[in-house]
């Protein structure tokens, strides 16, 4: 069977029964393809301490798949993520702006070492299959490929590993015990009014676009701004009833880097975080 017959089942319908040892080809295909949607973020992040965009992405939304040869992938980049860090340590920026500033005094006084942000980081994308890929894949596919820990500060905000309930962060959940590490939650909440942005959060720049059962937006269909105070009565008690469109998967598909010749043993820590070795495994 093709995937428009199956992709409810590969997506996780009958919790991947069957499906994982040994592993299902169709499966190992698409986690390979969206984990290469996700990849994507780490190829178009700019991490060059010498460049005034370091931190932002390398390739406009028009042309983010063809600049990393993906331009058969199917998909429209529709919106580009940011997030912000509000933690109290030294800019990560200050590395790219300092190093711009020394390099040339003529930079300088030209403006070209202006930073594009002191603010923002660059976290991903949401994109949208096209009219060929959505007949081939048998729905209309929206992805939110988000990146992992790349600058030094989400680094340290990863590491500030207290645990904060996210009933704090004022986000829906139905048990209220339910806590998140401090560092992710705030790279996911954080924003900065002043900052063009991250005007809004990781969180609510997400929620936005695929998310109907949060406060933006609470209404399948409609983009609200903040709060529901002006919604009338019926519709706020039809969006708090909706069922919950998410729950803990609770299935793992282990991978053993040891089967693999091309990978050797690493007491580094970071490379546990390595999405490529762990395409390479699936593959």
């Amino acid at each position: 069977m093709r995937l428009p017959e199956r992709w409810r089942e590969i997506h996780g319908r009958d919790d991947w029964a069957g499906l994982l040892d040994p592993i299902d080809p169709l499966l190992r295909q698409e986690l390979i393809r969206y984990g290469e949607f996700s990849q994507a973020c780490y190829d178009a992040f700019d991490y060059d301490p010498f460049s005034r965009y370091c931190g932002s992405c390398k390739y406009n939304r028009r042309r983010f798949f063809a600049g990393l040869g993906m331009a058969d992938c199917g998909y429209d980049v529709t919106r580009y993520l940011y997030a912000t860090s509000n933690i109290n340590l030294p800019n990560f920026f200050a590395t790219s702006s300092s190093s711009s500033s020394s390099s040339s005094s003529s930079s300088s006084r030209n403006g070209s070492s202006k930073l594009w942000s002191q603010r923002a980081n660059w976290i991903g994308y949401v994109a949208v299959s096209d009219d060929d890929c959505s007949a081939r894949i048998g729905r209309r596919d929206v992805v939110v490929a988000w990146r992992g820990t790349v600058t030094r500060l989400e680094w340290v905000a990863d590491l500030m590993d207290f645990l904060k309930p996210v009933a704090t962060e004022k986000i829906p959940c139905p048990d209220p015990s339910v806590k998140v590490e401090s560092g992710f939650i705030d790279l996911y909440t954080d924003k900065d009014p002043t900052c063009r942005f991250c005007k809004y959060s990781a969180r609510e720049q997400a929620l936005r676009v695929v998310n109907v059962h949060d406060t933006v937006p609470k209404v399948p269909g409609i983009f609200l701004n903040e709060g529901l105070r002006g919604l009338p009565d019926a519709v706020r008690r039809l969006a708090d009833a909706l069922p919950w469109s998410y729950s803990h998967v609770g299935v793992e598909l282990a991978l053993d880097h040891t089967h693999s010749p091309f990978l050797k043993p690493t007491a580094d820590p970071s490379c546990f975080h390595n999405l490529e070795a762990h395409l390479h495994l699936l593959d």
